[in-house]
């Protein structure tokens, strides 16, 4: 299904993200998206059986739900910090900034592409970036955002809804205490 969405040099990296996205969730303690699209698209990924769904206790949230929470439980963690597209740089910034004041720097960045503007946004994230990614044009971002959300519906998984804050792979009682920690 990726082929009708994705084509050249677009599909490639899509089909490299999905290698390394199946390698984060095994290598990785907690996943945080940074939108609810790359969410929503590591999830129709999952549907589509082009990634594999965690076989272990993985912590999968967005951002804008983690940095409301007391973070703790991250202390000590191995975090990936995943997008699809990065624009200006603005909520990786933010996510960062906030990892570090708690003190909390075991994490890495990987995204698809980014815009090829040079910002100091940008040149902050680069500083984390695990591995180059695509550099792209603006018409060429917008293309590759809309095969994104064609894909994403085309899944059945919308991306109008609202996630909860995490789910895991796991019997335990840590989702239950979390909430009742935090609320």
């Amino acid at each position: 299904m990726i082929d009708l969405y994705f084509s050249g040099e677009l599909e490639t990296q899509i089909m490299k993200y999905c290698k390394k996205l199946e390698a984060i969730s095994e290598e990785y303690d907690v996943l945080i998206f940074m939108a609810r699209k790359a969410i929503c698209f590591y999830d129709a990924l999952i549907l589509n059986n082009m990634v594999k769904k965690p076989n272990h206790d993985v912590v999968i949230t967005t951002s804008s739900r983690i940095l409301s929470y007391d973070c703790e439980f991250l202390k000590g963690k191995k975090i990936a910090l995943l997008d699809d597209i990065v624009l200006k740089g603005t909520t990786l910034n933010e996510t960062i900034k906030f990892l570090l004041e708690k003190e909390i720097n075991n994490f890495d960045i990987y995204y698809i592409a980014s815009q090829s503007l040079e910002n100091e946004k940008l040149k902050q994230i680069k500083s984390f970036l695990k591995e180059p990614i695509l550099e792209l044009e603006s018409s060429e971002i917008l293309i590759l955002s809309n095969s994104i959300t064609n894909y994403i519906n085309a899944s059945a998984c919308s991306y109008n809804v609202d996630y909860p804050v995490f789910y895991l792979n796991s019997g335990e009682d840590f989702y239950v205490n979390y909430i009742l920690k935090n609320n």
